[in-house]
């Protein structure tokens, strides 16, 4: 399901520019630098709703979309299935950095895709972005100006503020009326890719902490009885639950969590003795033992889907967990 909202007609053949807003810092500079440089009515701003933003986002989002329309910048808005609803239709989360973060294309990139292609059919339209090099190490190379690119079928991407360090950014931001953000965009809240400030952020919005439990509870176990959690106690001390995370996130640098949460054990099984400092043949013994047991109870456990992104005794599971800086996510 993709769903498009727009609030003032545009003319396609008028257009030369889509530009992707998720409301963060980047992305309300990139708007100000196209105001100073183009038509209005030459470029449109296109804000992918995930259905995960941060309690108040939306209405940042709002006031984005009033100060455009006021100047006559249409702005749409691409509505998917949504982020809870995709980890269930998936049977668990995006994976960080990786194939696996499939939160990316089916909330973000396939949603704005099939909004290029029903209005832009010849691929015409120049998509626009608000990275800069100064972000990560990753796009410490970026060109202002990509051709014919694969993701987007063709259509080049300009990239204006490649060379935009975060004052110059700041300077854009504060023409546009608004002050610049102490943190990324919010457009998808908590992201999979969150670090240890992002939790601590987290810790102030105690209905979504509830949420993603209940979401995780939900989703259940893979085929060797690990719970299908939002993040990976490999980065998160051990923490297996978003509450345990939470107790990671908010204690002392080097806190690790040493227990299974009841909500999260299989009937049955035995989940004591588990350590977040185990090393990785600690490990692959422990969730060993974990499936012998749900085997000898009688679980059916082999239909539930399983993949790398969850086995952190893999070192392509762990090769993910060092990837990720942030990738495609909003800024």
């Amino acid at each position: 399901m993709s769903v498009v909202e727009t609030t003032i007609p545009f003319n396609p053949s008028k257009i030369r520019y889509v530009v992707a807003c998720s409301g963060g810092n980047d992305s309300i500079a990139l708007i100000q630098f196209m105001l100073d440089n183009h038509a209005p009515d030459t470029f449109l701003v296109l804000y992918n709703d995930t259905g995960w933003a941060r309690e108040d986002w939306p209405d940042r989002i709002e006031n984005v979309r009033s100060a455009l329309k006021k100047i006559g910048v249409s702005f749409a808005t691409t509505v998917s299935m949504g982020f809870k609803e995709l980890a269930r239709d998936r049977k668990g989360f995006p994976m960080p950095a990786s194939a696996m973060q499939y939160c990316t294309s089916e909330l973000k990139t396939g949603p704005t895709m099939k909004f290029l292609r029903e209005n832009d059919p010849k691929g015409l339209w120049t998509v626009v972005t608000g990275r800069r090099r100064e972000e990560s190490n990753n796009r410490a190379g970026l060109a202002m100006l990509e051709e014919e690119t694969r993701v987007y079928e063709g259509r080049d991407v300009y990239n204006p503020l490649v060379m935009h360090n975060e004052d110059a950014r700041d300077v854009l931001i504060r023409k546009f009326g608004f002050e610049p953000l102490p943190h990324s965009s919010m457009e998808c809240f908590p992201c999979v890719c969150s670090k240890r400030d992002d939790f601590k952020m987290l810790s102030e919005y105690p209905e979504r902490i509830i949420e993603i439990k209940n979401l995780e509870i939900e989703l259940g176990h893979t085929r060797n009885g690990k719970p299908r959690t939002m993040f990976r106690p490999y980065r998160s001390g051990g923490g297996i639950g978003i509450e345990q995370v939470m107790k990671w996130a908010t204690g002392p640098m080097g806190t690790k969590v040493h227990e299974i949460p009841q909500e999260y054990q299989i009937p049955g099984v035995d989940y004591s003795g588990y350590r977040g400092d185990m090393k990785s043949e600690e490990r692959a013994a422990y969730w060993a033992n974990i499936k012998e047991q749900c085997v000898a109870l009688g679980y059916d456990l082999r239909n539930l889907p399983t993949d790398i992104a969850y086995d952190d005794t893999t070192e392509e599971g762990r090769e993910f967990a060092r990837q990720c800086d942030g990738g495609l996510c909003g800024s």
